[in-house]
Order: C-alpha cells, then sequence, then structure tokens
C-alpha cells in the first residue's frame, strides 16, 4: 500500500497481469483504463479502480496528464469468495469513490504497520469496512446497468443483509423478489455460488466481526 504523487505517463504501453488484486484510487488528475474484458474508459479524480488477478490491463495518464493516487495490494480467499458471489466483479472495474473515502483510505494505509495477530485482524476489518462502502456507494449505478432478469439480486441481497438480529421470513424476502421460495433459493445458488441461508450468515459474521472491532 502507497501513496503516488503527480505520476506522469508510465511505461506499461502493453498489458499486464497481476496476481493479487489492487486497489488505486485516483485523487488528483485523470486518464484511461483498459482491459481485456473490452472495459475502455476515461478516469478521472474521485474514480477508483478495482484490479483483479489474471486480469490483462493498463491503465495510466495520458500524454501530457499526471494523476496522484492511493494504492492498496491485497489478496486471500476472503476476496476470492466475494468474486465468486459476483460482489466483487470484474466486469465494472471503475468505481465512484463515496464522500470522504480517499481520507478513509489514505488514514488506513498511513497507520504503522500491524504486528500482532489481533492488530492484523482489525487492519482486514477495517479494509473490508471500506471496500463495503465503495461497493455501496455504487449499488445503484450496477443496478441500474444490469439487465431485468438481473435486477433481482441486489434486491435479495439487501433484504438477507437487513435486520440481522431477527429471525428470516424466507417465503416473504422471495415474494418481493417477485418468485416463490424454490425458485428464489435455486436462481440465488446459481447467481452467487451459496444458498441464501449461508448468504446471511456470511453477513452475520461479518456484522459480528465489525461489532468487535469497533468495541
Amino acid at each position: 500500500a502507497g501513496i503516488l504523487s503527480q505520476q506522469r505517463q508510465g511505461c506499461f504501453r502493453k498489458m499486464r497481469v497481476l496476481g493479487s488484486y489492487a486497489l488505486v484510487c485516483l485523487t488528483a488528475g485523470g486518464g484511461y483504463y483498459r482491459d481485456v474484458n473490452g472495459v475502455a474508459q476515461d478516469v478521472k479524480a474521485g474514480n477508483a479502480l478495482l484490479i483483479f488477478p489474471e486480469i490483462a490491463h493498463r491503465y495510466g495518464p495520458r500524454q501530457g496528464q499526471m494523476w496522484s493516487e492511493i494504492y492498496v495490494v491485497f489478496d486471500g480467499s476472503i476476496f476470492d469468495q466475494l468474486r465468486k458471489s459476483t460482489f466483487l466483479n470484474d466486469r465494472h472495474p471503475v468505481l465512484q469513490m463515496p464522500p470522504v473515502f480517499a481520507e478513509q483510505l489514505e488514514e488506513l494505509v498511513t497507520m504503522p504497520r500491524p504486528l500482532g495477530m489481533a492488530q492484523r485482524m482489525e487492519e482486514i476489518g477495517r479494509f473490508l469496512e471500506l471496500l463495503g462502502k465503495l461497493y455501496r456507494a455504487n449499488e445503484t449505478e450496477s443496478t441500474f446497468d444490469a439487465s431485468p432478469a438481473e435486477r433481482w439480486l441486489p434486491q435479495a441481497k439487501r433484504l438477507l443483509e437487513a435486520n440481522l438480529e431477527q429471525p428470516v421470513d424466507w417465503e416473504n424476502i422471495a415474494r418481493q423478489c417477485s418468485m416463490s421460495y424454490e425458485s428464489f433459493r435455486k436462481k440465488f445458488r446459481a447467481a452467487t455460488g451459496i444458498s441464501p441461508a449461508r448468504y446471511r450468515d456470511e453477513c452475520r459474521m461479518q456484522a459480528a466481526c465489525t461489532m468487535l472491532i469497533q468495541h
């Protein structure tokens, strides 16, 4: 992790592949992003780029431009699972940062590196929380871009993430997604790789971890 200021056009004229994930948050300037999936977008301050392992890509300021960035390189099974569940979507690598996101990420990046296991767990928890805030800020846009057949999934996830301390009315959740529970269960597993019950359990575990960190 680190901070780079006033970077000029780099030497990566060909696409490259990373073995890890990377989050790149532009804090000044602008440029472009391209990848092998066909994504080709101009980017500017306020955009965040999520780079995925094994996805050939290139990005940077154009000739005559500069940009500044905060970056974090990371990997691990939890991020692979989030990608498998389509929460981290390699078809939408360019995101819009919510207010004060860059400041919060910079604070995390510039903190002394943790030495103990408890401190490392706290650092991971903070980073996951920031990643969640980033994707929540882009949730409406992702939903709008989805095909009609896919628009039920973000709603289903919101319903499963709500009122985690209460028992679940599975039939009611399925009904709000305009389908029977059996259809809902099968479609959710097909879309995310896990059952609705497993998804909710993971949300409860994450909420519990966040409470432990905050208290």
